[in-house]
């Protein structure tokens, strides 16, 4: 993957969300393999599918927010089935 440009993020916090994409990309493909997932790019999709989730906590905190947690994981989950292609939660 090519960045644009140059970040003054610490290498360690490149290696730590690079890690949390490659978790969330093989599970993707996890699920592909099952069936359940109808993706095309998983690599693409797990990074999308990442920051949309850590950038929305992350600009929460940033901006001293109240949270509800389990509003935004509902909202993640929905996002997410939508996104990979996965049938609705029961």
């Amino acid at each position: 993957m090519r960045l644009i440009g140059r970040s003054t993020t610490s290498p360690e916090l490149i290696d730590v969300n690079r890690k949390m994409q490659d978790m969330v990309e093989a599970g993707i493909r996890v699920g592909i393999a099952a069936r359940i997932f109808n993706v095309e790019n998983p690599s693409i999709t797990a990074g999308l599918v990442n920051h949309a989730v850590h950038g929305y906590v992350e600009e929460a905190i940033l901006r001293e927010e109240a949270v509800d947690r389990d509003a935004v994981v509902a909202a993640a989950q929905i996002l997410v089935r939508r996104t990979l292609g996965a049938p609705p939660a029961k």
